[in-house]
Formats: structure tokens, C-alpha cells, sequence
């Protein structure tokens, strides 16, 4: 069995940090890889438990500095939002569809914010997030049994 490689996991992380968010060839331009590197990290993320400490370190740091951005933005598109309801005419079409676009990204940001803070939310290092399939939840109810006999008693 051939020894693995020596890498940096620090760059490797960064590297794969940036490949989340950008197509693989543009981060190979960016660190001056090839992209065949990017994909030798990601299949090394998955069997080096360090490296993979290390990205979802750098992907936590990340995505709070993200996030943390989030609400001054959402000050300063209320304050815009303000302003238009102020000085824009409800006669012209156009900024009142401009101000319904403004307001729908407002709300898109406000829906992605929250997003962020339940999903990268501290848990415990035993408790894993839990991915339901929807094929596999129970069958609904089909009307009979206890719940139907609760309806009935109730006068349903």
C-alpha cells in the first residue's frame, strides 16, 4: 500500500472552502493548481479526518463572517425601503414593481439569514443533524383507529 501524500491541510481546506462556492476551475486559477488537485482533496476529505476538521473549522469561520454581514444589510435595505415608500410615486408602475423587488430580496435575505443560524448552529460533537427521506416516513393515517374514534367521540 503506497503511503499518502503529504499536503498542506491548512491550503488544502482553503482550497476546498473556495471550490464550494466557485466552479473548480476558477479556484485552480486562483491557487495555481490544477483541477485534478481539487478533486484529489475532496476524495482525501473524506478518509482524513484532520483535514476534514479543518474545513469545517474554516467553513464555520466562514460562513459566521457571512452571516454576521447579514443584518447590517438588512438595516440599510430598510432604510432604502423607507425612503421609497416616502419618495417614490405609486402612480408609476415601474417603482412600485422596483420597490415589491426590493422588498421580495429583503425578505429572500431574511429567510437565508435564519437559515444560516439553524444550520450552522453549535451541536453537541456526538449529535449529528438528521436527514429525513420522505420515503421513508410512516404511511399517513387513513382515517381508521384511534384518531378517527377520538373524532367520533368528540362529536366529528
Amino acid at each position: 500500500m503506497a503511503a499518502k501524500e503529504k499536503i498542506d491541510k491548512t491550503f488544502a481546506a482553503r482550497v476546498l472552502a473556495d471550490a464550494a462556492l466557485q466552479p473548480d476551475k476558477v479556484v485552480a486559477g486562483q491557487y495555481d493548481i490544477d483541477v485534478k488537485t481539487i478533486g484529489n482533496y475532496r476524495r482525501r476529505l473524506a478518509t482524513d479526518s484532520e483535514l476534514a476538521d479543518i474545513f469545517h473549522k474554516l467553513q464555520l469561520q466562514r460562513n459566521a463572517a457571512w452571516s454576521a454581514k447579514i443584518p447590517e444589510s438588512i438595516r440599510k435595505a430598510m432604510a432604502f425601503l423607507d425612503r421609497c415608500a416616502t419618495e417614490c410615486n405609486p402612480q408609476i408602475p415601474e417603482q412600485v414593481e422596483q420597490v415589491n423587488a426590493y422588498l421580495q430580496t429583503l425578505l429572500d435575505a431574511q429567510a437565508v439569514q435564519e437559515y444560516m443560524a439553524r444550520r450552522f448552529a453549535p451541536e453537541p460533537a456526538d449529535e449529528m443533524p438528521t436527514v429525513v427521506n420522505p420515503h421513508q416516513l410512516p404511511a399517513p393515517s387513513t382515517g381508521s383507529g384511534q384518531a378517527a374514534g377520538d373524532a367520533h367521540a368528540a362529536g366529528g
